[in-house]
């Protein structure tokens, strides 16, 4: 990431808040920078999550293999937290009454 990126998230963040009390730009901002984190968190812990099964299987079986191995063990921590999620927001009895709220 270079100056460009950072030339995009000022532009990006300047027009989501321009129409916004000064009291709110800063929450507002703030909710439009949370999913970059949010998915920094995500890409560390699951690297971790395939180097580690990787290095596991290393001593046993081939570089590529343990490598292959590492990475579909990630995908599928990934794939059960979304599935996790996505159980409990159906799951969740308020649900839609908050969202009728918001609107």
């Amino acid at each position: 990431m270079g100056f460009g990126h950072v030339l995009t998230v000022v532009a990006t963040i300047t027009t989501i808040t321009s129409g916004l009390d000064e009291a709110d730009q800063g929450v507002a901002g703030s909710l439009a920078q949370m999913p970059t984190f949010v998915g920094a968190i995500g890409v560390a812990g699951l690297t971790a999550i395939a180097v580690a099964r990787s290095a596991v299987l290393a001593p046993t079986t081939t570089e590529n293999l343990a490598t292959l191995n590492g990475l579909q063990t990630a995908f599928a921590v990934a794939g059960a937290a979304a599935a996790l999620a996505h159980t409990a927001a159906l799951t969740n009895p308020d649900a839609p009454a908050r969202a009728n709220r918001c609107r």
